[in-house]
């Protein structure tokens, strides 16, 4: 019962003021906003990062073929650089230690004729490691094999989307270039995850078709016309430093290039790495608004409190006279400020998750809200709350009985 008498006091007396109450919440209201919208964007930027190192393929580096200019393309000519080749990726397996797989890929323009309509899909002439390398999961059928690409098999596996567009199921034919590929796989859908760096941006293979490397000939070329393949995806075993080895690689085929460098390294966890201490440096700022936010928030509560106590010392004087201890003084006033800084703490949830809800749409990242993050920072709201107002209460109870009756 006192804990309860002391509560609706609480409410009673802070709606004698409703005006001033609520201007004193709003430090508290946007601090607790700030505080769930960090958490929510630092949890939406963490699930992406995971997402996305899984679709790159976990430790993994990436080769790309540059795009040379015509002065380039000389240079490279007297360099006897012919752009990434497959002896590449056969140097990177033999030479580098650490590597588990590596997958060498040549992106392909041809015409495709399917249903009495030409489409034209991303086409990547792939070996059997793409697959681990980038954990591709089959709804149907098998991936291209190692038989495929000993014989030059005509087969195909399609990417999910590709194959609800053209409606063509495992064991039908599929023509590219006029040549009959058989359907043998078609993959299940993936949802890409945001890149957290331009360099990473991922390929949608729910729109590719892979055929095994080699096959057969193209009227086709890739896209930059440049080399034997478009690009190299080099995965390591899970206990390798892939920065150990990246500079090894690199040498490796400066060496198979004759000294001209007319491809790119790329280290994703680098690269997300760099992406998330940006991410860590926007959380911290929004961290600061927030305690900033806090202080503000505090020191209004204990404005308000304080003007409460000198406004009710009267009515102190009373509570002693008719028993009250200066414990039941100090939880009275605690009790109002916890309350207050209570209210806009759930003030500022309801903002905080309505603008994690809105910042998907108005600038793409996404954002998680977790029932921790919530808790935690009403907890923040009702520990100000205490820290404020316990010297407004202190005061209250320290003061002198007698002259508290006659206070005017």
């Amino acid at each position: 019962m006192t804990t309860f008498h002391f509560f609706s006091s609480s409410l009673q007396s802070l709606q004698q003021n409703k005006l001033r109450c609520l201007l004193s919440l709003q430090g508290v209201t946007f601090a607790v906003a700030a505080v769930i919208t960090m958490l929510a964007v630092a949890q939406g930027a963490k699930i992406e990062t995971m997402k996305q190192l899984d679709q790159l393929g976990g430790k993994t580096l990436i080769i790309r073929h540059s795009v040379l200019t015509e002065s380039q393309k000389i240079s490279a000519r007297k360099k006897l650089s012919a752009g990434l080749t497959l002896a590449d990726a056969y140097s990177i397996q033999k030479r580098i230690p650490g590597v588990l797989h590596v997958a060498p890929v040549r992106e392909v323009r041809a015409g495709l004729a399917a249903s009495g309509k030409d489409d034209v899909f991303d086409i990547l002439a792939v070996t059997p490691a793409f697959q681990y390398v980038k954990n591709l999961t089959l709804r149907k059928g098998r991936f291209i094999c190692d038989e495929d690409m000993a014989r030059h098999n005509l087969v195909c596996v399609l990417g999910s989307d590709v194959a609800t567009s053209l409606g063509k199921g495992l064991g039908r034919i599929l023509y590219l270039e006029n040549r009959p590929y058989i359907i043998v796989g078609v993959l299940e859908r993936r949802q890409l995850a945001n890149a957290q760096h331009p360099a990473l941006a991922l390929r949608d293979f729910n729109k590719a078709i892979f055929i095994a490397h080699g096959s057969a000939p193209f009227a086709g070329q890739t896209d930059a016309d440049e080399g034997e393949l478009t690009e190299i995806f080099v995965k390591f075993r899970p206990d390798a430093d892939v920065s150990v080895y990246t500079g090894a690689i690199d040498q490796t085929l400066l060496y198979n290039h004759g000294g001209f460098r007319d491809f790119q390294v790329i280290a994703p966890e680098e690269l997300i790495r760099q992406a998330q201490k940006t991410q860590r440096m926007f959380n911290i700022v929004l961290g600061c608004i927030a305690v900033v936010s806090l202080l503000s928030g505090g020191i209004g509560i204990m404005n308000i409190m304080i003007a409460s106590v000198t406004e009710r010392t009267r009515e102190i004087g009373i509570r002693r006279a008719v028993g009250a201890t200066r414990k039941h003084i100090i939880l009275q006033f605690v009790t109002e400020s916890v309350t207050l800084s209570f209210i806009g703490g759930m003030i500022g949830a309801l903002l905080g998750i309505g603008g994690a809800l809105l910042i998907p749409p108005l600038t793409g990242w996404n954002t998680v809200v977790t029932l921790w993050s919530v808790v935690l920072a009403l907890t923040v709201s009702i520990c100000v709350g205490i820290f404020f107002g316990f010297y407004p209460a202190y005061r209250a109870a320290m003061s002198d009985p007698i002259k508290a009756l006659r206070y005017e």
